[in-house]
């Protein structure tokens, strides 16, 4: 009988069979694997990439249909959200979109390998990787997989083993500050350039606004102090309170913190949680004679019982507080704040419901369409190219969808950054300093619609680039590590440290820290970060996996700095051309648009 072992890490002793095929599941397993000179395959070894890729237009289509269908139930057992926009699973798709996804994504990937094998084992951990403390999907997904494909299933959990540590060399901000990835670093800049330009003391005048900016970072930290220096009224949701800004800060309003009782949300939770619900019959169909409704209906039904009576109070406390404070624009900048939708939910003409897009890729993405266009009013894109893109993706539905802008104030910084200061760690002399910049592992957070690498092959990905790295003793290399390793341990900093050369280091400082002192900048995935070297004019190389979906304006404005490749030894090849060359060029991007205030005042005037 031939058997799949599947690692998840690496256990002590190994003990295998002269017929086994043995799949690193993640960065973590590959790296151990590595280190012992054993071989393996990989998931996408098995077709998987290829495949997720077919699925996601129809997976799209249909989980707007499901998402549509449980907006209808919900109305009818929680009538109060028949007045928000849009429905209630619509609005919050994004929480619901990965809450299911993973679990489709990773029976895909089991069920790719089953194929061939009679028996399979599964090594892992006690719990997940970095921010997952539960046991892994793959540990949830596979028995039902196995079981339903006559597949032998054996778990082993190896409680003693210990987790990949952070090495003691890597650069950069200490563990809390690493979780809060970007955005941390963006928050110490931001209130650094509060302290820059906010006025001592407003000036009202004619044509007074007021802003209530219901999540902080990104655009909205540069917006604020512009508002209050101009005479708008700016109110923030800190917490659980909303406060007015000024030369003090005063509390307008306390928000609740838990849900009413006898709100149709706990009905509506236990009406779904019948197996023989209508809304499982999707997921149901996933995997032929695989009920991964089994797996996906606890999920939702904890989502309606515990998380939405929350976000549905603090929608009345905003739709109550925008009438009272006669609100003019909700501003938010990530979807994934939970008061964002939950303000933009309530939020009704004469007010207006603003998001302010906080990264930038070259991506061609549905998932635009439900964190972009769905909920709100208006949308600003940092790129008229990238306004172009959501404008065409609005005659696709016939319910409203948002107006769209072109403005940000992110990349008027970023055109602005200079050598100034001191470099986030000593640099050498008379060496050129090459800066490669990763992107987020997913682990059991993948979802579909939006670009993601297989987690153990994006390893792959980053040692082959790191091998090139190392061949080059003439310059400097910074493995720019992604803030928090995502949702899973990428151990590249382990391998760049295993290699001891002095001319190849890792940094978990922000990548902005780094763009002013880098000639070159490499990124394995085309998203705000090279935008931003694009925007401060630093020559960069934009690797696009060929099974990623890029929109064709982005990649003719990126022109020759953009480069397709399938595999990683083709990624390595260009990283080679590019460190090489004696001099190299890319298109610079530059800030576009009116300022956003600016527009703000004209919509207001409509």
């Amino acid at each position: 009988m031939t058997r799949l072992v599947l690692l998840e890490h690496v256990p002590g002793p190994l003990r295998l069979e002269p017929d086994d095929t043995v799949v690193a599941m993640t960065p973590e397993a590959c790296y151990e694997l590595d280190r012992r000179e054993l071989p393996y395959k990989l998931t996408t070894d098995f077709g998987v990439d290829g495949k997720l890729v077919a699925l996601e237009p129809r997976h799209w289509r249909e989980q707007l249909a499901w998402l549509e269908s449980l907006d209808r139930l919900l109305v009818s057992l929680v009538p109060e959200t028949g007045r928000w926009r849009p429905g209630a699973a619509t609005l919050y798709g994004f929480d619901l979109k990965t809450l299911m996804d993973p679990v489709r994504v990773r029976a895909l990937e089991v069920d790719s390998m089953l194929d061939s094998y009679d028996r399979v084992l599964l090594h892992r951990r006690p719990v997940g990787g970095l921010l997952l403390r539960r046991p892994s999907l793959t540990s949830i997904v596979l028995p039902l997989v196995a079981r339903a494909r006559g597949v032998d299933f054996e778990e082993r959990v190896d409680a003693q083993a210990p987790a990949l540590s952070l090495p003691e060399s890597a650069s950069g901000p200490g563990p809390k500050a690493r979780h809060l990835g970007r955005f941390g670093g963006l928050l110490r800049r931001s209130r650094a350039s509060l302290r820059r330009i906010r006025p001592a003391r407003s000036r009202p005048r004619a044509g007074r606004l007021t802003l209530l900016f219901a999540d902080f970072g990104y655009d909205l930290t540069f917006l604020l102090p512009r508002a209050r220096e101009q005479g708008h009224r700016c109110l923030r949701v800190v917490g659980d309170t909303v406060v007015e800004e000024g030369s003090s800060r005063s509390e307008i309003a306390a928000l609740p913190t838990e849900g009413a009782e006898d709100t149709g949300w706990a009905g509506a939770a236990t009406t779904v949680d019948s197996p023989d619900h209508p809304l499982w019959d999707w997921p149901n169909e996933w995997l032929v004679g695989v009920p991964l409704a089994d797996l996906i209906r606890p999920r939702v039904r904890h989502w309606l019982e515990h998380v939405m009576p929350r976000a549905a109070a603090r929608a009345a406390a905003f739709e109550s507080l925008l009438e009272r404070e006669e609100v003019d624009f909700v501003l938010g900048a990530n979807i994934v704040d939970p008061d964002v939708p939950a303000a933009a939910a309530v939020t009704a003409h004469p007010a207006q419901s603003i998001l302010i897009d906080h990264g930038h890729d070259a991506l061609a993405q549905e998932l635009f369409d439900l964190i972009m266009l769905r909920p709100v009013d208006h949308d600003f894109s940092p790129t008229s190219e990238f306004a172009a893109y959501l404008e065409s993706r609005r005659p696709l539905y016939d319910h409203p969808t948002a107006e769209v802008h072109v403005g940000s104030y992110q990349w008027r910084e970023s055109a602005s950054l200079s050598r100034s200061g001191r470099p986030p760690r000593q640099l050498p002399q008379g060496k050129p300093v090459v800066v490669y910049a990763l992107t987020a592992t997913a682990g059991s957070a993948r979802y579909l619609n939006s670009a993601f690498y297989t987690d153990a092959w994006y390893y792959r990905l980053c040692r082959k680039i790191v091998d090139v790295l190392a061949r080059h003793p003439e310059i400097f290399s910074v493995v720019k590590l992604f803030p928090g390793d995502g949702h899973l341990r990428n151990p590249i900093d382990l391998y760049v440290e295993d290699l001891g050369l002095d001319h190849v280091v890792s940094s978990r400082e922000p990548l902005r820290a780094w763009i002013p002192w880098a000639d070159r900048i490499v990124f394995d995935l085309p998203s705000t970060g090279l935008y931003e070297a694009a925007t401060a004019g630093i020559p960069y190389l934009a690797l696009l996996y060929a099974h990623h979906r890029h929109r064709a304006a982005a990649v003719e404005r990126l022109g020759p700095a953009a480069v397709v490749f399938t595999e990683p030894d083709e990624a390595a090849r260009a990283v080679d051309a590019f460190v090489s060359a004696p001099t190299v060029t890319a298109p610079r991007l530059h800030p576009e648009g009116e300022e956003i205030l600016t527009t703000l005042e004209r919509l207001a005037r409509r």
